[in-house]
């Protein structure tokens, strides 16, 4: 089999003995990213079970064969992991399938494939791609059909076409249309980006953090971020840092009234603990879930496109509030008797890779349209280019850092304004570096007319009040400062 996933879970294959699941049965599914290949000949469920997921967005190949009570997988030719049941003396007749399909590394679950009998009755049609009119689902851990394409699938040397009949092998089928992914052939992304089928007979390329363009052909030097849509910057998760309270602070600037501005969760089938900042229809929604039901706080007013707001998040324990800017601020206490938060997953800034990956418990799953131009989280502001792990599509917000006005020094976005932070012993405001060089007489023993250049350097430092500060951690100094504080 060759297939194209867009999502996560579903059902590729399905055949059985009786259309409720009893007795004998095969599966073929996706399960939270990962191939499972299911079956049960009489005496208990074989599960096989990939180690990686698939790709998604991208052709995957695999092949799977059985045969009695063994049973082997080969994934890209890669050596094969063999698994053996727990079988009976006699050995009943042969009866094997085989399909091909790609993904990563498989290992055999410890259940194995026990009991006696090894030959598998199928009495049902046989259905690709979903469940079919099949009850019983609970025997399975996914219940949804597969989201995505199917352009090869072969049985026991029988190639199956998949046109109804006549011109196909399909008896029927429901709401299948024709697979638009390889248009992307025609859109050669370059530096390493991805092509994504969007709806019609469109495609777009998702181009790495550093580059824009509809094919990814211009380097950009980010500065203040950009979102279009289909954007997203990644993160190391929270995990357990924020487990009894969080503190959040946001200034974005949104020019659509629906979209995620800031995403982590704890299960990749959005299931548990969650965090969640969007909007929605144009009003700031806060929603999170400790595992015991979630609570949502919501802004009193809609903010205004086009214009920069700052967003205040706080949770201690059960009790969440939200601010945003001069508005009452709005409180909620979350359902249950749980108080802590733990979220493993990346967290993601602007959109997600797959709607799949949020909460259906959240109001919105479009992504963010807009700039984002500070984070504070617990107190720490974030870099939010610097300590990004990856991201997709972010252009620039088109501001004043994007000149580079502050030289070497670090221009920081104050909305539409901006303050340099500068260097140790450079003088405010950060001039340029040819600027803050001044000439000094040589010393004696130097050639006539020479000149020396050295940096420009403070003997009495003065403080702006706002961004200005010196740090010492030398041993010199802090023993100075320790011996001072004995005195006193």
């Amino acid at each position: 089999m060759e297939f194209r996933p867009e999502a996560w879970d579903g059902v590729l294959l399905l055949a059985g003995e009786r259309d409720d699941l009893q007795g004998d049965f095969m599966a073929l599914i996706l399960h939270h990213g990962f191939i499972e290949f299911r079956f049960d000949c009489g005496s208990g469920v074989g599960t096989v079970r990939s180690t990686e997921t698939v790709k998604l967005n991208e052709w995957n190949t695999l092949s799977v064969y059985r045969h009695r009570w063994d049973a082997w997988i080969q994934l890209n030719q890669e050596k094969r992991v063999e698994g053996r049941s727990k079988a009976a003396a006699i050995a009943p007749p042969v009866q094997h399938v085989t399909l091909q399909l790609h993904t990563c590394n498989w290992r055999i679950l410890a259940s194995q494939f026990q009991g006696l009998f090894s030959r598998i009755t199928f009495r049902e049609p046989l259905f690709v791609g979903g469940p079919g009119n099949t009850t019983g689902l609970e025997r399975l851990p996914v219940r949804t059909g597969f989201k995505g394409c199917i352009r090869h699938l072969e049985a026991n040397e029988h190639h199956y076409r998949f046109p109804l009949a006549p011109q196909g092998d399909a008896a029927n089928g429901f709401d299948v249309e024709e697979c638009t992914a390889d248009r992307c052939s025609k859109v050669p992304c370059s530096h390493g980006g991805k092509c994504l089928t969007t709806g019609g007979d469109t495609a777009v390329c998702l181009c790495p953090l550093g580059y824009t363009g509809d094919l990814c052909e211009t380097r950009v030097d980010l500065q203040v971020p950009s979102f279009n849509g289909s954007s997203y910057l990644r993160y190391p998760g929270l995990a357990d840092t924020s487990l009894s309270w969080l503190e959040l602070s946001v200034t974005l600037k949104p020019t659509a009234p629906d979209g995620v501005i800031l995403y982590n969760g704890h299960h990749s089938d959005a299931t548990g603990d969650f965090i969640a900042l969007y909007l929605s229809s144009g009003h700031v929604q806060f929603t999170f879930d400790l595992g015991t039901g979630p609570a949502t706080l919501r802004s009193e007013n809609p903010v205004r496109l086009g214009e920069w707001v700052e967003v205040r998040v706080s949770r201690t324990g059960r009790l969440a509030s939200l601010e945003v800017e001069e508005d009452p601020a709005q409180e909620i206490l979350a359902p249950g008797a749980f108080t802590q938060l733990s979220l493993p997953l990346n967290l993601y800034l602007g959109g997600a890779p797959s709607s799949d990956m949020y909460s259906p418990k959240m109001k919105t799953t479009a992504s963010f349209v807009g700039c984002i131009q500070t984070i504070v989280l617990n107190n720490r502001e974030m870099g939010i280019l610097a300590e990004a792990l990856g991201g997709v599509n972010v252009g620039n917000c088109g501001h004043a850092c994007e000149a580079r006005p502050c030289g070497d020094a670090e221009c920081r976005p104050l909305r539409e304004r901006f303050t340099c932070r500068c260097r140790p012993g450079v003088p405010h405001p950060c001039p340029a570096p040819d600027d803050y060089t001044r000439l000094v007489p040589p010393p004696i023993r130097a050639s006539s007319n020479a000149v020396t250049s050295v940096r420009y350097e403070r003997a009495v430092p003065s403080f702006t009040g706002s961004e200005s500060y010196l740090h010492y951690n030398d041993a010199d100094t802090m023993k100075r400062h320790a011996r001072y504080n004995e005195n006193v």
